[in-house]
């Protein structure tokens, strides 16, 4: 570490732009060869840009304990849904976080990867009829996400409900992150119907649970269970939950995979590589936990 905290590295100056707020991962790689480590003055907040590996680690490995979740889209996160994982911090978050940590284990892992390959199998199928066309990837890895992550964290079975489950969740992130770009936005939010929306869509999880609550094995050692059968927990906690893996695990996860996608078709070089590794490792079968 060139320094013992990002406030002290002598990488800092002072920049201001809108522009970051307008399109924060453009402005960041326009700026890589500027700076990795830098502050920005926007109208509201105060933040600093980071794209140096020591310093991402030192915030969110070394010194974790130290830095709270940035009140710009975190505040407009729980001003949304509430209370939740990915919303808190302190003692509230650490009791989630071990509540749900043993469903995050390498054991734990290597079990939900048995769901994978036949979910995807599935999605493949119905992509391969757009063969040659172009197509928006990003709502078709969405779906695919949200079935691996509904039966393998939460047991569901929801085949009627995924394509919905990824277009809620989209239009919600897209409302957060429209919320925190300028200070006045939650108020205009009631002008544009987007505050509207996503009530609509957390009315629509509350719905969502309560008709899984009604299929679900009360038995099964999964983290829907641990949650529901915890006695801390209200149920719009248990939905807050929900929509927060649902966000990580979809949109989020769904961005970078399609991105991997685009940038492996514009390689071909690397795609080879990446075919070959795949085939030295698993032959013909599906990739396995082993495989990892």
């Amino acid at each position: 570490m060139k320094s013992t905290s990002p406030k002290e590295s002598k990488r800092s100056p002072i920049r201001f732009s809108v522009g970051f707020l307008n399109n924060p991962a453009l402005f960041t790689a326009g700026n890589m060869a500027y700076s990795d480590f830098y502050q920005l003055r926007i109208p509201g907040y105060r933040l600093f840009v980071v794209t140096d590996p020591q310093v991402i680690r030192h915030i969110l490995v070394q010194q974790k304990a130290k830095y709270q979740k940035s009140k710009m889209y975190w505040k407009q996160l729980r001003a949304i849904i509430g209370r939740g994982m990915g919303s808190l911090d302190g003692e509230e978050w650490l009791f989630l976080r071990k509540l749900q940590n043993p469903y995050f284990l390498k054991s734990r892992v290597s079990q939900y990867l048995e769901t994978v390959p036949p979910a995807t199998e599935i999605h493949l199928q119905q992509w391969r009829q757009w063969s040659g066309q172009t197509i928006d990837i990003i709502p078709l890895i969405s779906r695919l996400n949200t079935q691996i992550l509904l039966q393998c964290l939460f047991g569901m079975q929801a085949a009627d409900s995924y394509a919905e489950i990824a277009r809620r969740i989209a239009d919600g992130q897209a409302t957060i992150s429209w919320r925190s770009k300028y200070p006045w936005r939650p108020m205009t939010g009631w002008l544009n119907g987007r505050n509207q929306r996503a009530q609509q869509h957390l009315n629509f999880f509350d719905r969502f649970l309560e008709d899984q609550l009604s299929r679900i094995d009360p038995e099964a050692d999964n983290l829907f269970n641990a949650l529901h059968q915890s006695p801390q927990l209200q149920p719009t906690d248990l939905r807050n939950e929900l929509i927060i893996h649902l966000g990580a695990g979809t949109e989020t996860a769904a961005v970078s995979e399609a991105w991997a996608l685009y940038l492996l078709a514009k390689n071909p070089d690397i795609l080879g590589r990446v075919r070959k590794e795949i085939s030295d490792l698993a032959g013909d079968q599906p990739l396995q936990a082993q495989h990892a």
